[in-house]
C-alpha cells in the first residue's frame, strides 16, 4: 500500500559550485543568519522542476560572503557536481523561526510517495 503526502519546503540557498576536491559546495543562502542549517539537518536538494534529492548537512561554514556546505556521504568534487545551481530546502514545520524569513523565502509543495 502506498501513501501519499504532501510537504511544503522553503528554499533556503542556491548551490553555486563545488569548492576544492573534499565535496565541499559554495553556497549562497537567502538569510545571512545561519540558524536554518546546521550539522545534520535533513535537507532536500531541488535539481530540477521535479527532481530532488535528500541531503543531510555534514558540516556548514562561513566563507567571504558565501557558506561552504559539506552533505554527509559527498566526499569528492565528481560527487558535489551533481548538486551544482540545486536549492536547498527545508520541511517548512520544522522550525518555528521560520516565520521571520517567509517574506524572503520561496515555498514548494512536493508530493512524496512512500510505501507503507
Amino acid at each position: 500500500m502506498s501513501t501519499k503526502r504532501q510537504l511544503k519546503f522553503i528554499k533556503v540557498g542556491h548551490i553555486k559550485n563545488p569548492y576544492k576536491e573534499k565535496g565541499d559546495l559554495v553556497c549562497k543562502l537567502l538569510s545571512q543568519e545561519n540558524d536554518l542549517l546546521f550539522p545534520d539537518k535533513e535537507v532536500w536538494v531541488k535539481l530540477a522542476v521535479d527532481e530532488f534529492l535528500p541531503a543531510v548537512i555534514k558540516e556548514i561554514e562561513k566563507f567571504n560572503s558565501r557558506h561552504l556546505v559539506r552533505f554527509k556521504n559527498v566526499n569528492s568534487e565528481e560527487e558535489a557536481i551533481l548538486f551544482q545551481h540545486g536549492n536547498i530546502l527545508i520541511e517548512k514545520e520544522i522550525d518555528e523561526n521560520i516565520s521571520k524569513y517567509s517574506e524572503k523565502l520561496n515555498t514548494c509543495e512536493i508530493d512524496v510517495n512512500s510505501a507503507d
